[in-house]
């Protein structure tokens, strides 16, 4: 998406265009760094390895040795909340993103994750 927008006229950049781009910039790389731990979730907690599984594990109390499927239910739908683009792509109103290109970049990270945890789903 960033990438693309080096294609743009430069003076056609507004600040709104700024903040929006740097919003879902910063919800994907959420979603992204989210679901990668939850599929190296054990290799991480056996190296150890920053995870973010794992840290939420901790603040939160929940259980980490192992993580039962319910945890990782609740942490990746609490995910799916901080990551959701739908007020951002509201508030837009398709003038300043693409957002068949924004749904296209989600929809990306889901399947190369799906496809990386070995057959779990882990987006419910």
């Amino acid at each position: 998406m960033l990438c693309d927008s080096l294609t743009l006229d430069p003076q056609s950049l507004t600040d709104a265009w700024h903040d929006a781009v740097s919003t879902v910039g910063a919800r994907l790389e959420w979603l992204a760094i989210a679901a990668h731990d939850a599929v190296h979730l054990e290799r991480d907690r056996r190296l150890p390895a920053p995870n973010v599984v794992v840290a939420w594990c901790a603040a939160t109390g929940r259980p980490l040795d192992p993580v039962p499927p319910e945890t990782l239910d609740e942490f990746l739908r609490a995910v799916e909340e901080l990551a959701d683009l739908s007020a951002v792509l509201r508030k837009d109103g398709g003038r300043l993103l693409d957002h068949a290109q924004v749904a296209a970049s989600v929809s990306a990270i889901r399947q190369y994750f799906r496809g990386r945890s070995a057959g779990v789903d882990i987006f419910t």
